[in-house]
């Protein structure tokens, strides 16, 4: 009876210490995305993470998460501001094109498309910049071929971003909870292994900080 209820007590500390680590990078890439400019680094560098946690990279998060950002920051924000760049474009030209009449259907049609290729580019960006993609043709080359390659991964990377901004604007709290548990789901996609929220345990004791 001791025996079962010390092996409880154990799985909740488990438990917990998954919660934590999980809550603690999603404050931290909460706090960088604020900044709105810091937005596309947090996020690279959050998939950092969530991709050294599922091959046994126990480092404090901070520190994982901070020395992601110094290698990746860089790259992230460049492909951020070419991604802002079209989206802007592409506004522009929605407005543009509603005022065009008969052809509007067929132009917005090509925006659309533009629109969407452009989604499912983002999501394999930050896979191929932890990888060491470099510059903007590379990475754009890089993650085309991701999305070539895996598109069901893809799908599920822009519907989970669609998610996460749907459930932001109705309950922003979510994103406390949400953005880091999704970036490990999609890694587990792209990895094709059992999808799996537990992190490795090979010490008794963390330091999250």
């Amino acid at each position: 009876m001791l025996s079962r209820m010390t092996q409880h007590a154990l799985d909740l500390g488990a438990r917990a210490d998954v919660v934590v680590r999980y809550l603690w990078l999603n404050v931290l890439w909460l706090a960088v995305a604020l900044t709105i400019v810091g937005a596309p680094a947090a996020t690279v560098a959050m998939h950092a993470v969530t991709a050294e946690w599922a091959e046994g990279d126990e480092r404090p998060v901070a520190q994982r998460f901070f020395a992601a950002l110094r290698a990746t920051g860089l790259r992230a924000t460049a492909v951020g501001a070419a991604l802002a760049i079209v989206a802007s474009l592409v506004t522009m030209n929605v407005v543009i094109a509603a005022e065009m009449g008969p052809q509007a259907p067929f132009v917005l049609g090509g925006l659309g498309a533009v629109t969407l290729v452009t989604a499912l580019l983002a999501t394999g960006a930050p896979l191929v910049i932890t990888q060491g993609a470099r510059g903007i043709g590379g990475i754009a080359r890089a993650a085309a071929y991701r999305v070539a390659t895996q598109p069901a991964a893809a799908v599920v990377s822009l519907g989970l971003v669609l998610a996460i901004a749907l459930a932001a604007l109705s309950f922003p709290p979510s994103l406390l909870m949400l953005p880091a548990p999704c970036a490990q789901l999609v890694h587990s996609i792209r990895s094709k292994r059992r999808v799996a929220f537990h992190l490795p345990r090979t010490r008794s004791e963390r330091t999250y900080a």
